[in-house]
């Protein structure tokens, strides 16, 4: 299976590079070309999906699935929310505290990581059910497991650090 995941992700990546080639030698693109195009690679993964998985998707059947899991959902979001207030409080706090020359730089810092912000999503998204799965399995590997996406991602960035302090600077 997760070569089909590496066949879905390719496929968005494909349809939104062939488009974005389009759109750019067609025109001056704006902004919402620019999410037209992203939502339309997207839309090209989603519609991949079921026939990958070999299933047509009942909309009673997710209704069923949401009710059912409607208790995590909620600690999901209100985690997520949680997350997000906190940032937006955090930059506040910095624009009024410091400066909003100050709040600049720690937008630019935290540009400069989003990779790896979306890395780390990405990677909560698989390793929370793993997670899952192998605590209700005895919990047999699941201290190595989650050591070893800690130690990864801790090293991955790390090189990334590295990267960023080597590369070349303005004057």
């Amino acid at each position: 299976r997760p070569w089909r995941a590496v066949v879905n992700d390719a496929t968005c990546l494909l349809v939104t590079g062939a488009l974005l080639a389009l759109a750019v030698r067609h025109r001056h693109i704006n902004a919402a070309d620019l999410l037209l195009v992203w939502a339309v690679g997207t839309a090209a993964g989603a519609v991949l999906g079921p026939f990958q998985a070999g299933v047509v998707p009942r909309t009673t059947a997710g209704i069923r699935w949401i009710k059912e899991q409607w208790g995590l959902g909620g600690r999901l979001a209100g985690a997520q929310a949680i997350e997000r207030v906190a940032n937006q409080l955090a930059l506040a706090l910095t624009a009024v505290v410091v400066s909003s020359t100050a709040l600049g730089q720690i937008s630019a810092a935290r540009t400069l990581l989003s990779p790896f912000t979306t890395l780390i999503v990405a990677i909560t998204t698989f390793a929370v059910p793993e997670s899952a799965r192998l605590y209700h399995r005895g919990g047999r590997g699941l201290r190595v497991f989650l050591v070893s996406m800690s130690v990864s991602l801790a090293v991955a960035i790390a090189a990334y650090g590295i990267c960023c302090t080597q590369s070349p600077r303005d004057s």
